[in-house]
């Protein structure tokens, strides 16, 4: 990235106080903003949105408040084992206490198991497709069975994704390598 930006920007920048790193958590933080998932993150939450006409925020990246909290203490960030210290103390009696103190990170889940659900069939048809079978990189017959046996039980857990990735590598694989001029109807 570094290489993309200019480098009399560069120079201007690199020795001012607001971005100097004092403590390991402030480097952590750093390089998560500059060089983490954020951006990608960012990238999939406008994506999302706009595909569903949401106008969505996110306000806790304001610079403002970026640049302030990068100015804090280390124990108003992380004190006796909670994060986001400053924020669930300014939250007191604001948030139900449930709800501040939860220290689990609850996400935006895709509704995966309600697709699968709506689209057996044309799941099925995929992977019983002669184009699936030809792949040779899985088994044809077990994943029919691992398929049908998930829809069958109905407890979604983790292998969810994995149908999701295969079904997207032959989607891809039809697109890309079978040149196949009918893929692009939905499912």
């Amino acid at each position: 990235m570094k290489e993309l930006l200019n480098i009399k920007f560069l120079e201007e920048f690199k020795n001012n106080e607001k971005f100097k790193v004092i403590d390991n958590l402030s480097m952590r933080s750093y390089e998560d903003l500059m060089n983490g998932g954020i951006q990608s993150l960012l990238r999939y939450e406008d994506r999302n949105s706009m595909a569903f006409s949401i106008e969505s925020r996110v306000p806790f990246l304001d610079y403002r408040i970026t640049e302030y909290v990068f100015t804090l203490p280390l124990n108003q960030r992380i004190k006796n084992g909670w994060t986001k210290y400053i924020l669930r103390n300014s939250m007191k009696n604001i948030l139900p206490e449930k709800i501040r103190k939860r220290r689990s990170k609850i996400g935006f889940a895709a509704p995966d198991e309600r697709w699968l659900k709506e689209n057996k069939n044309k799941i099925l048809e995929i992977f019983k497709s002669e184009s699936f079978k030809k792949r040779k990189y899985f088994n044809q017959e077990l994943i029919i069975n691992k398929f049908n046996e998930l829809c069958d039980v109905g407890q979604y857990d983790s292998d969810i994704l994995i149908f999701w990735r295969i079904i997207n590598l032959e989607m891809w694989m039809r697109v890309f390598v079978d040149k196949d001029e009918n893929i692009y109807r939905p499912l």
